[in-house]
């Protein structure tokens, strides 16, 4: 793989546009096939809960994973830093933890479809991130690994019959226009070509485009608005937190207390995490973070409940409630609990009710028409090349990029399955350690102020 490499790379010292596709094509595939096979789903799971009980400690990870070739690979990262002024210890050739790249060196194949949503949720938690992001090398990186992608496997089908269609039509008509049997016949040669004009293609793209913007806009409002709300709830939860240990007085009561009180916002945001994501996916992940987390009796009542998050709402109330604390300042923290149930409302509002079913369909049918038609139109385009046989590469990437489009917006369109609900939950289990801990110090200090 490397002799490979080597043999590629100095090609022109690596300004060679199609070296570079080549160079990072050949080493995907590398990677991909220097892995074991593809594990069970059985072993998935138990490594997506194992992973995700210890979630509680996310922020404190190092999360620098070394794979085959880094080390190689030192050198010619250290030389890309000198010439963007980039710290070397800011680009890292590691994939980041949970992402596509991630999941493909681990069991060996690209994710796609369903499966690999779960591989979608990023959270950026350190500066490498966002210069790996940053990367002056992106666009060939992304160009390499293009064939790699989940969403050009997931647009397989599609892109193959426009590809089909374009590649019949390359050929009817060579044999039309060049094997004598068929030549011969004016009527054939006449009638028969499988040719269309191209302007009113022109006149449709204008709306077709229209129609993908306005299906994209809404699809990434979808997900804009439920990452608001998410965050919105994270925002409440702590402020939660926050009024509780400051006004809570001294004393082991009150630490018990605060403690129920973290609980109680866990579950909150876990139990909404089980309410917005499949249940086939997450119940066995709920039950087990749940009692694991939880007390017997309120485990198991959450567990039976059948609306989890109104239920934890009920629960955090309860323990809001038993403070020592006066009514406005209870009144107060109740405001919070008001704005979490708007925005839970709203969470479930977006995972029931899609874009109007009439709107995606017509838009996917009138794509699909447009692009199965589109060769014949521009066949008489690569009249320059042999045979027209252009039309076809050409077609085959138009497609996948139209085709990818409307993808993009039927992915945005349920946001909760990609966004990282695993991060905001043990970030606010920690946030309740933290608090409890803070409360400790500052009673500590208070109780020796009075005795002072």
């Amino acid at each position: 793989m490397h002799t490979v490499m080597k043999t590629i790379g100095p090609c022109r010292r690596r300004k060679c546009f199609f070296c570079l596709i080549i160079v990072h094509f050949i080493h995907g595939l590398g990677e991909a096939s220097s892995r074991s096979p593809s594990i069970s789903k059985n072993e998935r799971c138990q490594r997506l809960v194992s992973q995700q009980s210890n979630l509680a400690f996310v922020p404190q990870i190092d999360h620098r994973v070394f794979t085959p070739g880094c080390a190689e690979n030192f050198k010619r990262r250290g030389k890309r830093s000198e010439k963007y002024a980039i710290s070397s210890d800011s680009i890292s050739d590691a994939p980041r933890p949970g992402s596509l790249e991630a999941a493909r060196l681990e069991t060996g194949k690209v994710p796609y479809g369903e499966e690999s949503r779960q591989y979608r949720r990023t959270v950026f938690l350190r500066n490498a991130d966002w210069a790996r992001h940053r990367n002056p090398d992106r666009l060939f990186i992304n160009l390499g690994g293009i064939f790699l992608s989940g969403v050009a496997r997931q647009l397989a089908k599609g892109v193959l019959t426009v590809t089909s269609i374009a590649l019949t039509t390359v050929l009817w008509n060579g044999l039309l226009a060049k094997w004598e049997p068929l030549s011969s016949r004016s009527f054939l040669s006449k009638y028969c070509t499988m040719r269309l004009p191209a302007q009113p293609f022109s006149f449709c793209a204008s709306a077709l485009g229209l129609l993908l913007v306005f299906r994209t806009n809404s699809s990434y409002q979808r997900w804009l608005e439920a990452q608001n709300n998410i965050a919105r709830i994270s925002s409440q939860l702590r402020n939660i937190l926050r009024t509780s240990s400051t006004w809570l007085p001294s004393g082991q009561d009150s630490n018990r207390a605060l403690k129920d009180i973290g609980l109680a916002c866990w579950a909150v945001l876990r139990s909404l995490q089980n309410h917005l994501r499949s249940p086939e996916v997450e119940e066995a992940s709920f039950v087990v973070h749940v009692q694991k987390t939880l007390n017997s009796d309120m485990a198991e009542n959450l567990i039976r409940s059948k609306d989890r998050p109104f239920w934890a709402i009920q629960d955090l109330s309860a323990a809001i409630d038993k403070l020592p604390i006066d009514g406005a300042k209870r009144r107060e923290i109740d405001k919070s609990i008001v704005i979490i149930l708007d925005c839970i409302e709203s969470c479930t509002k977006t995972l029931r009710y899609p874009v109007p079913l009439v709107y995606s369909r017509h838009t996917t049918r009138f794509l699909s028409a447009w692009l199965l038609m589109l060769p014949l139109a521009m066949y008489d385009s690569f009249a320059s090349s042999w045979n027209n046989i252009l039309l076809v590469p050409a077609t085959a990437l138009i497609s996948f990029f139209f085709l990818g489009i409307d993808e993009l917006a039927i992915q945005l369109e349920e946001p909760f399955s990609i966004l990282p609900l695993e991060y905001c939950c043990a970030l606010t289990k920690q946030r309740a350690k933290q608090v409890v801990a803070w409360h400790e110090v500052n009673a500590g200090n208070g109780r020796d102020n009075d005795s002072a």
